[in-house]
């Protein structure tokens, strides 16, 4: 993105957009480097943008998990949170909006 900490932006985004009281927030964690599935958002990890979001509105989140780590995702990571993760998408060559 050009920034060496988007973060603050990001927050500063999504903390406002809370504000206007959207129903939901639409996340996807960084999985894809190139062609290839890969780790690629290390340690940057959409948690930032859920707490920023806060634990009154629902956020779904797509994008590598499988099985074992939604359910750690819903039980440890979020158990705070109105939390839906989205396993089973049309695709990434046809991905327009997961929560649809």
């Amino acid at each position: 993105m050009g920034m060496n900490d988007f973060s603050p932006t990001f927050t500063y985004i999504i903390q406002h957009l809370r504000a206007l009281d959207i129903g939901f927030l639409d996340l996807i964690e960084a999985r894809i480097r190139g062609n290839d599935d890969a780790n690629c958002g290390g340690d940057n990890n959409v948690s930032f943008a859920v707490n920023a979001w806060g634990k009154q509105a629902p956020v779904v989140i797509i994008g590598g998990f499988n099985g074992e780590s939604a359910q750690k995702a819903v039980d440890e990571n979020y158990k705070d949170y109105k939390l839906a993760i989205a396993l089973v998408t049309t695709g990434r060559a046809t991905l327009i909006c997961p929560s649809v």
